[in-house]
């Protein structure tokens, strides 16, 4: 289970497909369960990085 958290756009539109979001969640790949910090900009994955708040990666994501 992870936690989102919305940016309206700077013009103020509050319009959905500018609406920047980011998404935490565990990589499934292997048995790590590296923490991912996902920014999502309207339907696009923009950046996909370490969540440097996860307990046990501390922002470290498998090679």
């Amino acid at each position: 289970m992870g936690t989102e958290h919305t940016t309206a756009p700077a013009d103020g539109g509050g319009a959905p497909a500018g609406a920047t979001r980011t998404a935490f969640r565990t990589c499934p790949l292997c048995e790590a369960g590296c923490g991912l910090e996902i920014t999502i900009m309207g339907d696009r994955v923009t950046r996909i990085r370490g969540d440097r708040e996860d307990v046990f990666s501390g922002g470290f994501l498998c090679p």
